[in-house]
């Protein structure tokens, strides 16, 4: 079974207009990635094609560093330059594989 696939986001959690870097290129079909927050916080989640070039991540509950609970999310992505993503905005439903 390959690694899985990580996201790093630049802050320690994800809101619009957050920056996220992504390992490799969004997949074909839904994959399993670890999402590294910038305060040592990890999360289970998915990567996805989104609409045109963009992306679909879900994010799995999580706890920050500081302890503050996050729920479950999904977040539209854009791509930037390089390997940098920029999240748009949150996207409602969850739909977890």
């Amino acid at each position: 079974m390959p690694a899985a696939r990580i996201v790093r986001a630049h802050g320690s959690h994800l809101y619009p207009g957050a920056q996220v870097t992504l390992e490799g290129r969004v997949p074909e079909m839904a994959a399993p990635c670890l999402v590294e927050f910038a305060d040592g916080a990890v999360a289970a989640g998915s990567l996805a094609p989104g609409d045109a070039a963009g992306a679909i991540l879900e994010t799995a509950p999580y706890r920050t560093a500081a302890g503050t609970a996050i729920p479950e999310k999904r977040w539209l992505l854009a791509p930037g330059p390089a390997d940098e993503w920029r999240v748009v905005r949150r996207v409602e439903t969850l739909q977890w594989l």
